[in-house]
């Protein structure tokens, strides 16, 4: 679990560097559009206009890595999703197991014949055995109550509106709002006006990026970086966090899968209910670089 988390860290570092780049060039690209209204000469006009079409050129050039790159996050979150399935399910097999082994030696202590027979050694011997588990099995259980302790859950009420499942949710440890569970949804989405209200800026703050709405709609966004997202009594840091632009100022805010996918998750509809389960592998999260790309509130 450790070294599959390491590979979805790494990844989503590439991928920031990718962002971060796209957003550089989109600058320069608006810089040079700029010079170029305004130059006269033949000879400008030309350079201007070749490094405008150098810079759509990255720029495609990055959008297919940024397409390559979330694929494969998305397969290596798969992948760590399915380790921690594994994990999960090898410590309810070693727990039932570890019952099973501990209620026999409960039996064989209460069991007349084998007291009597330990009672006969003992004399014998002129010792003073007693019947227990060996230390090593005590030493395995303290191991597994260990493990089961990376183990963390947590059983969240929905509120069901309209045939969708509404959940309370924390922005940045300040802003309380309402989401829409939604695992159908890349990554958390929210509408122009809710972005402005919590301090988010996503014109200084964001990388440009298209995105499908429910009703098929093609819309401009803006992708960022919340610095918290905390549902229940988990929270998760940097999440990324797609800006609708407010040409779709009705669009409901999502909770998508950029921080549904750090857990093993299940939504029960008929109980409006969201279980989260965390499963902590040891491997620390890397640290963000540059600070200054995530969103927050600006002092």
């Amino acid at each position: 679990m450790m070294l599959a988390d390491r590979q979805v860290y790494a990844i989503q570092q590439e991928l920031d560097e990718i962002k971060s780049a796209i957003s550089e060039l989109r600058m320069q690209h608006k810089n040079l559009s700029a010079q170029l209204a305004g130059v006269t000469d033949v000879a400008t006009n030309n350079r201007l206009v070749g490094a405008l079409n150098a810079t759509r050129g990255e720029l495609a050039e990055l959008d297919e890595k940024t397409t390559e790159c979330n694929n494969r996050l998305k397969e290596a979150r798969k992948s760590a999703g399915e380790l921690r399935d594994d994990f999960v399910q090898e410590l309810q097999t070693m727990r039932t197991q570890a019952g099973a082994v501990s209620q026999k030696w409960t039996a064989l202590a209460e069991d007349a014949s084998v007291k009597e027979a330990l009672q006969a050694v003992n004399k014998s011997l002129g010792k003073q055995f007693t019947l227990q588990p060996a230390g090593s099995f005590g030493g395995n259980l303290k191991q597994l109550k260990s493990m089961e302790e990376a183990v963390k859950s947590d059983l969240i009420k929905l509120e069901n509106e309209t045939n969708s499942l509404w959940v309370n949710v924390t922005i940045n440890d300040k802003y309380k709002k309402r989401m829409i569970v939604d695992s159908g949804a890349s990554t958390i989405s929210v509408p122009d006006r809710m972005a402005r209200d919590m301090g988010i800026k996503p014109d200084a703050d964001g990388v440009p990026v298209r995105v499908s709405l429910a009703d098929g709609r093609v819309v401009p966004a803006m992708m960022v970086k919340l610095d918290s997202v905390r549902v229940g009594k988990f929270t998760v840091q940097d999440v990324e966090c797609c800006v609708l632009s407010p040409d779709a100022p009705d669009a409901p805010p999502l909770l998508g899968m950029s921080f549904l996918s750090q857990f093993k998750f299940e939504v029960d509809a008929n109980q409006a209910e969201l279980k989260l389960l965390k499963v902590d592998s040891g491997e620390p999260a890397p640290k963000g670089k540059d600070k200054g790309k995530t969103a927050k509130k600006k002092k």
